[in-house]
């Protein structure tokens, strides 16, 4: 049988009967207590091999219960590792991963690789900020950028600041000039506004005006174009409004007229009868809203009470002065002479060329008038007061026996006045004079009547070898005051004697 010493072993193995025990069979009885325990077969080949080296720990396979030595043998058990054993080598890679990624870091930050670092140039002067960027290496472009707070110094740069950029590459540095005002003269209103906002502007204000420029343009700008400003100024846009009549029907005639000179145009003034209250526009020409040109004209009709007829006097009475200016004027009558007397009334003479004359007077009884004090300027229209009328008939008014002083001659000029009223009528007989004048040989015949609050009178005179006729009216309280007692305390006689013998 072969012994250990020729497999390399030292320790004698008991003989085992063959009849009773397979190769490498122990009896139970003198098996070591192994709880579950494998031995690995050997290789086919093992006999042959050097020593092995070290198991593993992969190759021990762990025992449960004691072992005696005389079960387990004479082999060697290997120790297990330590801890410590296995884990010295991760620290040394972690150790090494941080100090190359130390030095990629700080070689990235000193800009060893990876491009330069575009620095912060704001608040630096252009001249600075341009230096700073041109020294690490870049291609340096500079404009301008309107600003309120720090003009001529950079603003910020694109790329930004801390970008990284190769070497050579383009940088543009914003740098802030101040704010102004863009030209929007001609422009629309809406597009000058976005205009200025574009600028800056955050405060715009808008004004109208009146302008034959095209409507809702720009015609003037403040501060004015080119004008340093910051964006909290405001900014204030003249707009042109287009002349345009407002809307005046059913106003006053001051309020119309006030309207119309407001927008731009001029207003003319006609009267007309009318249902309407008393100095009521009915009517306007151009229509209110209609398109105007500047200083154009435009014409209101005032509803107003007028004379019927230029010889109907006490008519006149129930006018105003305004009416009476543009009634006269209407009826082809012009101012020849007007002016204000010491009381403060207006002496006008109106003159036609086939109505005769009409004379607005403190004393109508008298033909003289004071030529020598007064202008041309129709003071009626300024509404200045009057007192007296006087009427003098154009000869084409004369009825065909007005020389024969008949009083169908008399009554058809009353009439042709439409008055009413007659009290009395007198002639050159039956006139009363005062003490001391002797009558004159001047033949007339007088008719006086009173109507209201006014008195009248119709007078037909021969004289000069002519046939003239005239007519009056006057509130009777301009005769109130009179000392009518040389006259027989008559208007008539006292007109008369005025009108004949003071000539």
């Amino acid at each position: 049988m072969p012994h250990d010493s020729d497999r390399g072993g030292t320790a004698p193995t008991p003989e085992v009967d063959p009849t009773t025990h397979t190769r490498g069979h122990v009896p139970a009885d003198s098996r070591p207590e192994v709880a579950q325990t494998q031995l690995k077969p050997l290789p086919a080949d093992f006999r042959g091999r050097p020593d092995p080296a070290p198991a593993s720990d992969a190759d021990v396979v762990p025992l449960t219960g004691d072992l005696s030595s005389d079960a387990a043998g004479d082999q060697d058990v290997p120790a297990p590792k330590t801890r410590a054993s296995r884990t010295a080598p991760v620290i040394l890679a972690v150790l090494i991963v941080l100090l190359v990624g130390v030095g990629v870091y700080a070689s990235y930050a000193l800009e060893v690789w990876g491009g330069r670092t575009v620095p912060d140039v704001s608040g630096q002067s252009q001249a600075e900020a341009q230096l700073t960027l041109e020294a690490k290496g870049f291609s340096v472009t500079v404009e301008s950028q309107p600003t309120d707070d720090a003009p001529g110094t950079a603003l910020s740069t694109n790329p930004p600041a801390g970008s990284r950029m190769d070497a050579g590459s383009p940088v543009t540095v914003y740098v802030g000039v101040s704010r102004t005002i863009p030209d929007v003269l001609g422009k629309n209103v809406d597009d000058a506004k976005a205009t200025l906002m574009a600028a800056g502007a955050q405060n715009i204000a808008v004004q109208l005006v009146l302008s034959d420029k095209p409507e809702n343009t720009v015609i003037d700008v403040d501060p004015k174009t080119g004008n340093a400003f910051s964006s909290g100024d405001t900014v204030t846009l003249t707009v042109a409004r287009p002349f345009a009549v407002p809307q005046v029907v059913g106003k006053t005639q001051d309020e119309a007229t006030k309207a119309i000179k407001d927008a731009g145009l001029k207003a003319q003034v006609v009267y007309a009868p009318s249902d309407k209250p008393r100095g009521t526009v009915i009517s306007c020409d151009p229509a209110g809203g209609a398109r105007a040109n500047r200083d154009a004209t435009v014409t209101i009709t005032v509803s107003a009470v007028l004379p019927t007829d230029y010889h109907h006097l006490v008519d006149y009475y129930q006018s105003n002065a305004l009416e009476l200016s543009y009634f006269l004027s209407q009826q082809g009558f012009t101012i020849a002479s007007s002016y204000t007397n010491g009381s403060g009334h207006l002496e006008a003479l109106y003159s036609s060329t086939d109505k005769g004359a009409i004379v607005l007077t403190d004393t109508p009884y008298s033909h003289d008038f004071a030529f020598d004090e007064g202008g041309t300027e129709d003071l009626l229209r300024s509404g200045t007061a009057y007192s007296g009328l006087r009427l003098e008939f154009p000869a084409a008014d004369l009825p065909s026996d007005a020389a024969s002083l008949s009083d169908a001659a008399l009554q058809q000029l009353v009439a042709m006045c439409g008055l009413s009223g007659q009290l009395r009528s007198i002639n050159q007989g039956s006139i009363v004079l005062p003490s001391g004048v002797t009558a004159s040989g001047q033949q007339f015949v007088c008719a006086y009547g009173e109507m209201g609050d006014y008195c009248w009178t119709v007078e037909i005179a021969n004289e000069g070898g002519g046939t003239r006729a005239t007519a009056t009216a006057a509130p009777k309280a301009l005769y109130a005051s009179m000392d009518l007692s040389p006259y027989g305390g008559n208007v008539c006689d006292m007109i008369a004697y005025y009108d004949t013998y003071t000539a």
